[in-house]
């Protein structure tokens, strides 16, 4: 398998003209097979970058979530401009960057972890809409979904949630790779952008990242493994609430819980749910920071049995249905602002509509909550589709 960034090493000709302005989207994880920055590809290929634009957590995923992120004067001698603030406007570049660096094309390596909620796919739409009309040429540096290309899951996202962790009406678990998100984000809002892919070669859809290389550069502070990305759309939804998601621990998103849960009572109510694929673990864990810093907590340790049955997003909804039924009015939904959104519960932003959350409210029958994200998931899927650029066997 040779990814968009393996291929730009070796036909910087064919992609990047010697006399092109550059600017660069990227981070830590934006590394060819050889484990080299793409920065210094290009640097090494005569085609240095007027200037890096970082999404969220910064370059070298320093920073944690919702932080602003105060990023380093340059790279090697190339400014690096953050594309992640304390505003909405700050998540595209500014007009004045567009003049002040008046570059002409943009390559874009982002390692999106194929989950919605991931933000790197929404701050390269926003940067394209901001670009649209403006002759500036996107290459997209191709790279497979770590965590499948064929497997679709979840509801979609209503227009009135919107947000920079539902740009598009897309499923939770998309299937998409960046350079697919960036035909599908051309296509769907009808953006003036010259746009190219530089495609993977020898990409298998239904295959994960462990199966084309061992090596797993952590796109982000709580992202430290493939593990942490295959539940991922269960654990993110749990930033909606007052679990712990497990941030301040050395497995994020693997681990959960909170100050009310009896470990034992859960894993056995959930281990007796049917859910596929999944083992629920009892377990107590002390977060270093953020909810429940320093405080010893009761909750389930996170084990994939089987990845291929495993079905993320559901088993997020289940677990939240199952923590309300047992534990009632101690499960509480977040009210604080959520990724610049101030007037909608995050966990709506993340559920995409506010009908999960009130079935979760109302108590109804978990059986009519799973077939509405299937009925849903069903209507996206044949969309999806028509954008994979990759064999689908």
């Amino acid at each position: 398998m040779r990814t968009g960034t393996d291929r730009l090493v070796s036909e910087a000709e064919r992609y990047v003209r010697k006399d092109s302005r550059i600017a660069l989207l990227c981070n830590q994880a934006s590394v060819n097979y050889r484990l080299e920055h793409i920065a210094d590809i290009l640097i090494k290929a005569g085609r240095k970058p007027v200037c890096i634009f970082s999404p969220e957590h910064g370059l070298y995923g320093i920073f944690q979530d919702m932080i602003k992120v105060e990023e380093m004067n340059h790279y090697r001698g190339i400014p690096v401009i953050s594309l992640y603030g304390n505003s909405f406007e700050s998540l595209y570049p500014s007009e004045r960057l567009f003049d002040t660096f008046g570059f002409d094309s943009l390559v874009v390596d982002l390692f999106d972890i194929g989950t919605r909620f991931y933000t790197f796919a929404a701050t390269m739409f926003l940067f394209m809409k901001k670009a649209s009309g403006r002759g500036i040429r996107f290459i997209i540096c191709d790279r497979p979904n770590p965590i499948g290309g064929r497997q679709i899951e979840g509801n979609g996202v209503e227009e009135e949630f919107r947000s920079f962790v539902g740009i598009e009406n897309l499923p939770v678990r998309h299937s998409l790779t960046i350079g697919e998100l960036a035909l599908f984000f051309k296509e769907n809002n009808r953006l003036d952008i010259p746009l190219t892919v530089i495609r993977v070669t020898g990409y298998e859809r239904d295959k994960y990242l462990d199966f084309y290389t061992p090596h797993f550069i952590p796109p982000s502070p709580n992202m430290p493994s493939l593990d942490t990305a295959l539940v991922y759309p269960m654990g993110c939804l749990f930033e909606g609430t007052n679990l712990s998601e497990g941030r301040g621990t050395t497995r994020p998103f693997e681990v959960f819980g909170a100050d009310f849960i009896d470990p034992h009572l859960l894993s056995s109510e959930l281990n007796r749910s049917g859910l596929k694929g999944v083992f629920f673990r009892p377990v107590f864990f002390m977060p270093k920071f953020h909810k429940f810093r320093d405080r010893i907590i009761g909750g389930i340790f996170i084990h994939i049995t089987d990845r291929a049955k495993f079905r993320p997003y559901r088993t997020g909804i289940t677990v939240l249905y199952t923590i309300r039924r047992l534990f009632g009015e101690r499960l509480v939904w977040r009210t604080e602002p959520y990724e610049f959104v101030s007037d909608k519960p995050a966990i709506d932003l993340l559920f995409g509509n506010d009908k999960i959350r009130e079935m979760i409210d109302k108590s109804e029958n978990l059986k009519k909550i799973l077939d509405f994200v299937e009925a849903e998931e069903k209507k996206l899927i044949k969309t999806i589709k028509k954008f994979y650029i990759y064999k689908q066997e």
